[in-house]
Protein backbone atom coordinates (compact mmCIF):
# COMPACT_ATOMS: atom_id res chain seq x y z
CA UNK A 1 0.00 0.00 0.00
CA UNK A 2 1.42 3.20 -1.27
CA UNK A 3 0.94 6.25 1.13
CA UNK A 4 -0.71 9.11 -0.19
CA UNK A 5 1.54 11.91 -2.23
CA UNK A 6 1.84 14.96 0.80
CA UNK A 7 1.05 18.71 -0.02
CA UNK A 8 3.19 21.31 -0.10
CA UNK A 9 2.34 22.14 3.56
CA UNK A 10 2.50 18.77 5.07
CA UNK A 11 6.16 18.73 3.55
CA UNK A 12 7.57 22.10 5.02
CA UNK A 13 5.31 21.47 8.39
CA UNK A 14 8.72 20.22 10.08
CA UNK A 15 11.26 21.69 8.43
CA UNK A 16 13.57 24.07 10.48
CA UNK A 17 13.13 27.62 9.17
CA UNK A 18 12.73 30.14 11.93
CA UNK A 19 14.83 31.49 14.44
CA UNK A 20 14.77 28.36 16.89
CA UNK A 21 15.85 26.22 14.20
CA UNK A 22 19.33 28.64 13.99
CA UNK A 23 20.17 28.73 17.81
CA UNK A 24 22.92 26.89 18.87
CA UNK A 25 22.41 22.96 20.93
CA UNK A 26 23.92 21.90 23.61
CA UNK A 27 26.27 19.26 22.72
CA UNK A 28 26.01 15.54 24.15
CA UNK A 29 28.99 15.04 26.64
CA UNK A 30 30.08 11.89 24.52
CA UNK A 31 30.76 13.91 21.57
CA UNK A 32 33.40 16.31 23.29
CA UNK A 33 36.68 15.24 24.02
CA UNK A 34 36.72 16.10 27.28
CA UNK A 35 33.76 17.21 29.51
CA UNK A 36 35.49 20.21 31.14
CA UNK A 37 36.83 21.34 27.57
CA UNK A 38 37.22 25.39 27.28
CA UNK A 39 36.36 26.88 23.93
CA UNK A 40 39.73 27.22 23.00
CA UNK A 41 41.43 23.94 24.00
CA UNK A 42 37.91 22.73 21.31
CA UNK A 43 39.31 24.58 18.57
CA UNK A 44 42.81 23.53 19.31
CA UNK A 45 41.59 20.18 19.10
CA UNK A 46 39.29 20.40 15.81
CA UNK A 47 42.11 22.35 13.82
CA UNK A 48 44.78 19.65 15.01
CA UNK A 49 42.34 16.75 13.60
CA UNK A 50 41.43 18.69 10.53
CA UNK A 51 45.57 18.81 9.80
CA UNK A 52 46.07 15.29 10.24
CA UNK A 53 42.92 14.40 8.23
CA UNK A 54 44.54 16.60 5.83
CA UNK A 55 48.04 15.66 5.91
CA UNK A 56 46.75 11.62 5.94
CA UNK A 57 45.64 12.51 1.74
CA UNK A 58 48.83 13.45 0.97
CA UNK A 59 51.60 10.93 -0.48
CA UNK A 60 54.94 10.37 1.40
CA UNK A 61 56.56 11.03 -2.07
CA UNK A 62 54.34 14.68 -2.18
CA UNK A 63 55.15 15.32 1.51
CA UNK A 64 59.26 14.73 0.25
CA UNK A 65 58.47 17.45 -2.43
CA UNK A 66 57.17 19.65 -0.66
CA UNK A 67 59.94 19.62 2.02
CA UNK A 68 62.21 19.45 -0.94
CA UNK A 69 60.81 22.64 -2.47
CA UNK A 70 61.02 24.30 1.39
CA UNK A 71 64.58 23.95 1.42
CA UNK A 72 65.50 24.53 -1.95
CA UNK A 73 63.89 27.96 -2.01
CA UNK A 74 66.01 28.65 1.34
CA UNK A 75 68.84 27.95 -0.47
CA UNK A 76 68.19 29.84 -3.24
CA UNK A 77 67.47 32.75 -1.13
CA UNK A 78 70.88 32.42 0.77
CA UNK A 79 72.81 32.03 -2.55
CA UNK A 80 70.96 34.79 -4.34
CA UNK A 81 71.42 37.14 -1.38
CA UNK A 82 74.98 35.92 -1.26
CA UNK A 83 75.75 37.01 -4.62
CA UNK A 84 74.08 40.35 -4.02
CA UNK A 85 76.16 41.06 -0.93
CA UNK A 86 79.27 39.83 -2.56
CA UNK A 87 78.15 41.86 -5.77
CA UNK A 88 77.86 45.47 -3.83
CA UNK A 89 80.68 44.78 -1.92
CA UNK A 90 83.62 44.11 -4.73
CA UNK A 91 82.32 46.23 -7.90
CA UNK A 92 83.52 49.69 -6.24
CA UNK A 93 86.59 48.06 -5.83
CA UNK A 94 86.87 46.42 -9.20
CA UNK A 95 85.47 49.44 -10.77
CA UNK A 96 88.19 51.40 -8.72
CA UNK A 97 91.23 49.19 -10.15
CA UNK A 98 89.63 48.95 -13.52
CA UNK A 99 89.88 53.15 -13.60
CA UNK A 100 93.50 53.06 -11.86
CA UNK A 101 94.72 50.97 -14.83
CA UNK A 102 94.05 53.82 -17.40
CA UNK A 103 95.82 56.30 -15.74
CA UNK A 104 98.83 54.60 -15.06
CA UNK A 105 99.26 54.22 -19.09
CA UNK A 106 98.51 58.09 -19.85
CA UNK A 107 100.99 59.14 -17.29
Amino acid sequence: MVPPPRSVADATRFTPTGPHAFTRTSMPVAATATAVETPQQRTARLREAARRAKLDQISTVDKIIVRGRVWADKAHRVVAKSLIGATSLFLPLFLNQMNGCGREGDA
